[in-house]
């Protein structure tokens, strides 16, 4: 996987908008990353997953290192690892995903909600999938809601998607395909061929 570094215009033979996948390396994450596989696969749309580093001075970032916890190394490049590793994880679960085989990864800092409107608007997005955790009440308060501020913020659609219901299998063990046959109150993949990229 090529890893784009904020700044990096997108490549001039793209003739399709992206689909923008923001992640945070949760299981909603990978709902959402395999939702959008099967949405790109329908309408031929390239995809683009973006993590954002969190600002430190305004929230602190809470990464780690889980293979070496006393090395010490810049969290960017901790997070660049994170998305990589994410990436093929969930290829290697829809391994016959074109779309997923080709998508490209963005690594930015600053405040999510912020620089996901930013990279949706310098990429030209088609679309945003992104997972949501479902918080609500106290929890919501304390932690606030990316999903929600970019809903409110965005120029562009987007199609937020929750973790899977208490139960069910979790996506991260089943194909693109498998889940929408799993979770069919998402609409079916035909359903959503005449998306507009």
């Amino acid at each position: 996987m090529d890893l784009i570094v904020d700044g990096t215009a997108p490549e001039s033979g793209a003739d399709k908008r992206p689909i923008l996948v923001p992640v945070d390396f949760s299981s909603c994450s990978r709902n959402a990353l395999l939702l959008a596989s099967q949405f790109a696969s329908c309408v031929g749309a390239p995809i683009l997953v973006l993590h954002v580093v969190h600002d430190h001075n305004r929230k602190p970032g809470l990464y780690t290192n889980n293979r070496n916890r006393s090395a010490m190394r810049p969290i960017d490049d901790v997070a660049a690892d994170m998305l990589d590793e994410f990436i093929e994880d969930v290829r290697r679960y829809d391994s016959g995903s074109e779309a997923l085989a080709s998508a490209r990864a963005l690594l930015v800092n600053g405040l999510p909600a912020q620089r996901i409107g930013e990279i949706s608007v310098r990429e030209n997005a088609a679309l945003i999938v992104m997972g949501t955790h479902g918080r609500a009440g106290l929890s919501r308060l304390a932690s606030g809601s990316v999903a929600a501020d970019v809903v409110m913020r965005s120029s562009v659609p987007v199609t937020v998607v929750k973790a899977p219901p208490a139960g069910k299998q979790d996506p991260e063990s089943v194909s693109s395909q498998q889940w929408w046959d799993r979770y069919p109150e998402t609409g079916s993949p035909e359903s959503h061929q005449g998306m507009a990229v």
